[in-house]
């Protein structure tokens, strides 16, 4: 089977009903040239099934046999099993819009950067907290953003070596392998639109429980073709928008 353009990685532990959610939103992607590994930190759960359950030979289930208590290894293991030129990541309660990896893509082809991503609205309860895109003045050597919106290209990647284990680090280790990236001499570029919907469980401790309910409903407020449409157009300002409304003022 030849090599996709893209590997998306989500590393999970016991939250199959938000990787139900999450890895729709993957599938769902008008860009479809990719394959996803799915990598559970020893998972106990029925994530594996929730993964046979999407019956998409694109997507492959990869379970560690002891857990490390974060994403950092899992995307290590995926990043190993997977082939293609690009990488994203997807966290396994995070939700993206169908465009995101296409916008991603095309940004990174167009400009030849090493490192794209979008804007996230991240979510506290019913109501949009705030929308975070690439650092306003370019610098992330000293930035964090999740790694739901980003896409990155391999060779950077395999240039930085492994994702650090979180244990030891001054900074989380997200924002250590930006860093890192900077550090490399990577060229970054962003997409101002609206790529994807963030679930930060020190925001909002139910995100952290077994159950999926806020994804959910939050799925069925942008499936609305009025609130894709206003998400499509006018990006990181309809996030605000919303943030100003405490929903979707489009919802419906």
């Amino acid at each position: 089977m030849p090599a996709p353009a893209a590997s998306i990685i989500i590393a999970t532990y016991n939250r199959s009903a938000a990787l139900r959610r999450a890895l729709a939103g993957v599938l769902a992607q008008t860009y479809t040239d990719f394959e996803v590994l799915v990598v559970g930190d020893a998972c106990t759960d029925d994530s594996e099934a929730v993964v046979r359950a999407a019956a998409d030979d694109r997507v492959y289930w990869l379970n560690r046999a002891e857990n490390s208590g974060s994403q950092a290894l899992p995307h290590n293991d995926g990043l190993a099993r997977s082939r293609g030129r690009y990488i994203a990541y997807c966290d396994h309660d995070d939700i993206w819009f169908p465009w995101h990896l296409g916008g991603l893509v095309a940004r990174l082809e167009e400009t030849g950067a090493d490192f794209v991503q979008d804007y996230l609205a991240w979510l506290d309860g019913d109501a949009v907290r705030g929308v975070t895109g690439p650092p306003p003045d370019g610098n992330y050597a000293a930035y964090s953003v999740t790694p739901s919106v980003w896409l990155v290209r391999r060779a950077l990647l395999e240039a930085i070596g492994d994702w650090p284990e979180p244990g030891g680090l001054d900074d989380s280790h997200v924002k250590v392998v930006l860093r890192r990236f900077a550090q490399a001499g990577a060229s970054f570029a962003a997409v101002s639109r609206l790529g994807a919907l963030v679930f930060p469980s020190h925001l909002a401790p139910v995100y952290a429980t077994p159950g999926a309910a806020q994804q959910d409903l939050w799925a069925g407020r942008v499936a609305t073709p009025a609130c894709r449409r206003a998400a499509r157009r006018r990006g990181r300002r309809c996030a605000r928008r919303c943030a100003g409304a405490g929903g979707p003022p489009c919802e419906g």
